[in-house]
């Protein structure tokens, strides 16, 4: 792989550096989320193309930094993060985001089941991004659950 693409997917991989943060590198690496979402277009298809693509690049990126650090999920690898919440936000109004913040951090961190069996039998970059994915499936659940009740009109 040529050298600038593996800066540049190291770079992602660790959240543009916040995956660097001494303290809480997990939700730090998450907030670049927020911005992508804000910047995409209101398009569905335009959504779930840039979703994809950085599905894949999250792929290339934590597979690189894993082999380079020798963990495949680091604490510095933090585009799991980004792409774990990525769909929650690009999917809700941004009156919904601090409670999907919020909600995609604890299923992260406490990470209940299947997140916790995922989390210790999945290995490599898949295994490195899938435990997020589900925990924003979980926070996802929560957050959609909380939009159809009348509390969250």
């Amino acid at each position: 792989m040529p050298r600038t693409i593996n800066a540049l997917l190291k770079f992602y991989g660790r959240g543009f550096g916040l995956g660097l943060m001494p303290y809480m590198p997990g939700t730090w690496g998450t907030l670049p989320a927020i911005p992508i979402a804000w910047l995409c277009p209101d398009v569905w298809g335009v959504k779930l193309g840039l979703y994809v693509t950085l599905l894949l690049i999250s792929f290339l990126a934590a597979d690189v930094l894993g082999k380079a650090l020798g963990d495949s999920d680091h604490k510095s690898i933090v585009c799991d993060e980004i792409i774990g919440i990525l769909p929650l936000l690009l999917w809700t109004g941004p009156q919904y985001w601090l409670a999907a913040f919020l909600l995609f951090r604890l299923f992260d961190i406490v990470k209940p089941w299947p997140i916790s069996w995922v989390d210790n039998h999945v290995t490599g970059a898949l295994g490195c991004l899938l435990d997020d994915l589900l925990a924003g499936a979980a926070a996802s659940l929560v957050v959609y659950l909380w939009m159809l009740s009348p509390y969250g009109s």
